[in-house]
């Protein structure tokens, strides 16, 4: 390093430190103490006369024709190191969070750079250790970042990131007003409220008397953005329950089920308490004491037995139990077609099927009354 009298007319500033801190600055203050002190502290520049240090200076020398500066040469090794110097440079300056958010981008330009190296150096080294360590040199990389700039955290940089590249994006295209309504929530509100902002520009919907308070940080945007949102879901599937009759997201079914997952987990919660229930939902009185009593059991018994090998008396009022049992079973199935609500619409074509089964099962009951007649 050492220090030189140069031309004012011969320095240049760096093009990263318009890109991160814009042109229109206000220097008036600085311009009033360098005049009034007379003075201008030593700027920074590399050997090719771009400013590192002192680009307000440089401004403040213009504005007041002052023609030649101290200045102290400064050459890095890489232009990342040469980036990183000029932001840290500024780090007690008062900065806007779009500033703050600029900074942060070409931090993590520069240390994406230098984690690439670092990388290199370690394939060489140990190939297995440097992909290991991958994730937790962006982490801690995105860390130093946000403490660098003065950011809250790394996830905090990435957002602010997603912000001035969407106003970067709609200068370029012209669109200077949503540009700065982002810019003006990114600056007076929350990092979070730009980012949601910028992501969803293109769909929002704000009233134009209401873009002022928003662009201020008077009033939030999040209820447009959430709107805006919300129209753009897909519509959303239903289906309606068989057992309850209501229209449900077509998520609250099992899949290849017509039934909603309440029912289906009421019917199993029944299932397991022992509650049993007819084909019409009617409970079933269920007496477990009498269910394994010795008389069921015996009337198991004796249904399973082979008529051919039984040469005990017959027992006809358990033969009458069972046969009523069967004929109530029978009804209870087949309720729907003895009490006719299901033929009131029914095609003449597929009632002529049920004349046949009838028929056949007329032959059945002629003989039941032809037995009971002997």
């Amino acid at each position: 390093m050492n220090t030189m009298t140069m031309k004012v007319s011969d320095l240049k500033p760096h093009p990263k430190n318009e890109e991160i801190y814009g042109v229109n600055e206000d220097i008036s203050d600085l311009v009033k103490k360098i005049k009034k002190s007379g003075r201008v502290h030593t700027m920074t520049v590399n050997s090719n006369g771009v400013v590192l240090a002192g680009h307000r200076r440089l401004k403040a020398c213009i504005e007041l024709g002052i023609e030649t500066v101290n200045a102290e040469i400064v050459d890095f090794d890489t232009p990342e190191e040469e980036i990183e110097f000029i932001v840290l440079d500024n780090h007690q300056r008062e900065k806007t969070v779009e500033q703050k958010a600029k900074e942060a981008r070409v931090l993590k330009e520069v240390e994406s750079e230098l984690a690439k190296r670092r990388q290199g150096e370690r394939n060489d080294i140990v190939p297995n250790l440097a992909r290991s360590s991958e994730g937790k040199d962006y982490g801690k990389a995105r860390d130093k970042v946000a403490k660098n700039v003065g950011l809250r955290s790394g996830h905090e940089v990435d957002r602010a990131i997603t912000a001035v590249n969407k106003i970067d994006e709609l200068r370029k295209t012209g669109r200077e007003k949503d540009a700065e309504l982002i810019r003006g929530v990114l600056n007076n509100r929350s990092v979070s409220a730009a980012e949601e902002l910028a992501r969803n520009i293109d769909i929002v919907e704000i009233p134009e008397e209401e873009k002022p308070l928003i662009q201020s940080g008077k009033k939030s945007s999040y209820s447009y953005v959430e709107q805006a949102k919300q129209k753009q879901k897909p519509k959303e599937e239903t289906k309606t329950c068989k057992t309850c009759g209501m229209m449900l997201s077509a998520n609250m079914f099992y899949k290849g089920k017509n039934v909603c997952k309440n029912c289906c987990n009421e019917k199993d919660s029944e299932r397991r308490s022992g509650v049993i229930k007819d084909l019409f939902g009617n409970p079933l009185p269920y007496d477990k004491e009498l269910a394994n009593s010795q008389k069921v059991k015996d009337a198991i018994a004796h249904l399973k037995r082979d008529p051919s090998e039984d040469s005990s008396e017959i027992d006809y009022g358990m033969e009458f139990k069972i046969f009523k049992k069967t004929l109530d079973d029978y009804y209870c199935v087949n309720r729907k077609f003895i009490d006719g609500e299901i033929f009131k619409e029914m095609p003449s074509e597929i009632k002529n099927r049920f004349h046949e089964e009838v028929n056949k099962l007329s032959k059945y009951i002629q003989l039941l009354q032809m037995h009971l007649d002997e």
